[in-house]
């Protein structure tokens, strides 16, 4: 991971919520294991254990159709995207709208 501040940024409706709640501390909870550790963590840094933080918007998105300053910076300051893509994710424009900023 570079000097992202969250390891990733979780995508999704809002329709798949909970399961998106319920990946989000299964991510956080998932320990990386060792010999990944130490082939990605290079020999001067000390690599996480586990896969925090990961940032997942709980507030309601507002009705303006466009990203919050507070989302650009989340997912500027994030190492990956985690897409839950569903039916109800391919019809939103607030994920479309995050995919798009992330891979600019």
């Amino acid at each position: 991971m570079k000097n992202d501040h969250y390891w990733g940024f979780i995508s999704y409706s809002w329709k798949d919520k909970s399961f998106a709640s319920r990946l989000h501390r299964k991510l956080e909870r998932f320990v990386i294991p060792r010999r990944l550790r130490v082939q990605f963590g290079g020999t001067h840094v000390r690599p996480a254990r586990r896969l925090r933080p990961i940032f997942r918007d709980a507030d309601e998105m507002t009705m303006t159709g466009r990203l919050s300053d507070r989302l650009r910076s989340a997912i500027a300051e994030s190492a990956t995207l985690v897409l839950l893509a569903s039916p109800d994710a391919a019809r939103s424009a607030y994920v479309n709208d995050e995919v798009e900023y992330f891979l600019a």
